[in-house]
């Protein structure tokens, strides 16, 4: 939901285990152009699963050339949501 209100985009496609992402996201079905990273926790901060989420997509062999997201949701009391852009290590948008 964050990703489609405040970006404008939608999950693409899954992307296979070992690839450090699980999306590919775009703006229409068979675009390709971002990589999201989600999580979820039942306890604790938001900022550690933030971190860590970051973290692991830029180990992505995606990251080099593609921006993209970090989703996470604590689901807990009190519930929160965050989506972050992370621009690719070639500097785009």
């Amino acid at each position: 939901l964050l990703l489609t209100q405040f970006e404008g985009k939608r999950i693409t496609r899954v992307v296979g285990r070992g690839e450090q992402v699980d999306y590919f996201v775009g703006e229409g079905p068979q675009d390709f152009r971002w990589i999201m990273e989600v999580g979820g926790t039942d306890e604790g901060g938001l900022g550690n699963l933030r971190s860590r989420k970051h973290r692991q997509l830029a180990k992505s062999p995606y990251h080099p050339y593609k921006d993209g997201f970090v989703a996470v949701t604590r689901f807990a009391p009190q519930a929160a949501s965050a989506l972050d852009p992370v621009p690719s290590e070639r500097g785009g948008a």
